[in-house]
């Protein structure tokens, strides 16, 4: 693991470089030069809530709280819990913490895990590969973040810088606009008709004061509509709500000083439908069968198997292009490159982002859930699940460009996504909807809830970390 720790104390990092070897993780100081080995790629942080000098929290571990990536809340330490990127534990008296989260996310996905006992509470850290394969001769692990803060908020935050430099992200003025899905006379993409009289009356009523694009939600493709949405993205539906195509729309908007969204999926295909039935070489494999026979499907979604060699699909989400595969990254970036230049939308919703890392949805991943990474087979064998999806998120922004505005959705969907966003997408959606509606999937706080007061203002900091760290 390339670690870098860093000491409020002393205003700096201190890092460590790392070769992996086939049976292990060499680790050397770069000033004594003397050489730690150890048998995994992981590390272990104990903290003694006890001892001076360390983390004390002045309360019993039990009653230690987490502050979870995956933005469930804050939540009392009890047994063992997983986060995703970041992990930290606070004193909920004082707010006094720790936070531990990963920089990078290059090649694997780094996750934390809390646990606690009477006397101490322990954060444990490992990088989830999938299949990587043995290096040669030395590799570059991920990069890890350690800090103690008198104020675990003020923590979030510098976290959410340190996320910036390192990923070279900028940021760009935060769009004010409308998304069709949630309209209840023109849900899902909405209409031509009904969109040109929006667009009419937000002209004169909205745009002055800042709304400055309109989003065209799901429903304007072609495609079969199986496991999922229809996911041909290659052309409007002559006989859909948008008959004359897209580009009329486009061009109606902005000669209201509205930039057009769209909603679309660029990792995702159904191999059974007849627009990919030339194109089945695009598709990541299943490495494997499952379950096995006289097994049982014990998945988050159960209804989709997987089978050795066969196109991977996983629920809703349809079969994955593999992003690794150059003929594959061509077709999104012509895609992609159709929507910009030939249709004029200039802002993306890309959502089912885990299908450009060939993993199985797990929404609503609300907390760390162990999933499928590593049971794919792509095109470069030598590319793990985060590489090839970090591959596709370049195709797409290379093929978008820097002037277009990309919105990922969605990080509940499976939280491995996060990390390896970073520098990527201008913003991300980072859980579920909210939805006051009967049925839907996460209904606004009550006063009973635990978002509120204290609880709600530390959730909403977290929020506000990854907002500014994705745009």
């Amino acid at each position: 693991i390339d670690k870098v720790i860093y000491r409020p104390a002393a205003g700096r990092f201190q890092r460590f470089a790392v070769s992996a070897g086939i049976a292990a993780v060499d680790i050397q100081h770069p000033e004594s030069g003397t050489a730690v080995r150890i048998e995994q790629v992981a590390v272990q942080i104990v903290i003694c809530l006890l001892e001076k000098g360390l983390l004390d929290c002045g309360v019993r571990c039990d009653l230690v709280r987490l502050e979870l990536a995956a933005f469930v809340g804050p939540c009392l330490l009890g047994g063992r819990r997983g986060s995703y990127a970041f992990l930290g534990l606070v004193n909920p008296e004082t707010n006094a913490g720790l936070l531990a989260g990963w920089l990078t996310g290059r090649k694997g996905s780094g996750v934390f895990f809390a646990e606690g006992g009477t006397e101490r509470a322990s954060i444990a850290g490992q990088i989830d590969y999938g299949a990587l394969p043995l290096p040669a001769e030395s590799d570059a692990g991920e990069t890890m973040i350690l800090g103690i803060f008198d104020d675990l908020r003020d923590g979030l935050e510098a976290y959410g810088d340190a996320l910036a430099r390192r990923n070279g992200v900028r940021l760009k003025p935060a769009p004010s606009g409308y998304c069709t899905w949630y309209c209840n006379k023109n849900g899902g993409c909405g209409t031509e008709e009904s969109t040109a009289e929006f667009a009419k009356a937000a002209a004169e009523k909205l745009v002055p004061y800042g709304m400055d694009f309109f989003q065209i939600d799901d429903g304007w493709q072609l495609g079969a509509g199986t496991n999922g949405p229809r996911k041909n993205f290659t052309a409007h539906d002559p006989e859909g709500p948008y008959h004359s195509g897209l580009k009329k729309t486009a061009d109606r908007l902005a000669s209201l000083g509205l930039t057009t969204g769209i909603w679309f999926m660029p990792f995702s295909g159904n191999f059974d439908d007849p627009w990919y039935a030339d194109k089945q070489d695009l598709f990541v494999r299943s490495a494997i069968d499952y379950p096995l026979p006289g097994e049982t499907n014990t998945r988050r979604f159960p209804s989709i198997d997987q089978k050795k060699d066969a196109p991977y699909e996983s629920f809703w989400g349809g079969t994955s292009l593999d992003m690794s595969n150059p003929k594959t990254r061509e077709y999104v970036a012509d895609e992609v490159s159709r929507i910009v230049k030939e249709w004029n939308c200039r802002y993306f919703k890309i959502d089912g982002l885990w299908t450009g890392a060939a993993i199985e949805q797990l929404y609503v991943n609300d907390e760390y859930l162990p999933d499928d990474i590593g049971s794919q087979r792509f095109f470069d064998p030598a590319l793990t699940n985060i590489e090839v999806y970090r591959l596709g998120l370049e195709t797409v922004r290379k093929a978008a460009g820097d002037d277009v505005f990309i919105l990922g959705c969605n990080v509940s969907q499976n939280m491995r996504v996060m990390s390896a966003s970073i520098g990527y997408v201008d913003a991300m959606r980072i859980g579920p909807r909210s939805d006051l509606r009967p049925g839907r999937d996460s209904p606004l706080p009550r006063s009973d809830d635990h978002l509120v007061g204290g609880h709600q203002r530390s959730a909403l900091r977290v929020q506000r970390l990854a907002s500014r760290s994705f745009r």
